[in-house]
């Protein structure tokens, strides 16, 4: 008897610009901001970024930034993602504070996924 098999994998790039203009007026500490909706294949995901840090830790020293699929629904989705900060220097390509994230699953009970210490507020400070 001759069995016969097959899987198909479907891979999906993209990429988001999130920008914040006026960061330093930012206050409060459990604000939050949040990207528009962008889709990445069939699913729509958003950054959200709290500048103050997570207000459930103790040290807010750093903020904090994570990807939020909005429609996991029933499917797992397994994504690879980086964050990083852009240098405001108009010809400048430099990325600072780059964190990488490999083959994570987003579920319906785990939708989003990033990092407590993307960047310390004092490095923020002295970027302008």
């Amino acid at each position: 008897m001759v069995t016969k098999t097959s899987s198909a994998v479907v891979v999906h790039a993209g990429e988001h610009l999130f920008k914040i203009v006026g960061h330093s007026q930012i206050r409060g500490s459990q604000t939050s901001v949040r990207s528009g909706f962008f889709r990445v294949g069939d699913h729509d995901s958003t950054i959200i970024y709290y500048p103050n840090g997570d207000y459930r830790a103790v040290d807010d020293q750093f903020a904090y930034v994570f990807l939020q699929l909005m429609n996991a629904g029933e499917d797992e989705v397994t994504a690879s993602f980086d964050f990083s900060l852009q240098d405001p220097t108009p010809l400048s390509t430099a990325e600072k504070h780059k964190y990488s994230f490999t083959n994570l699953m987003f579920s319906s009970t785990d939708s989003g996924w990033g990092t407590g210490k993307f960047v310390s507020k004092a490095d923020l400070a002295a970027s302008g």
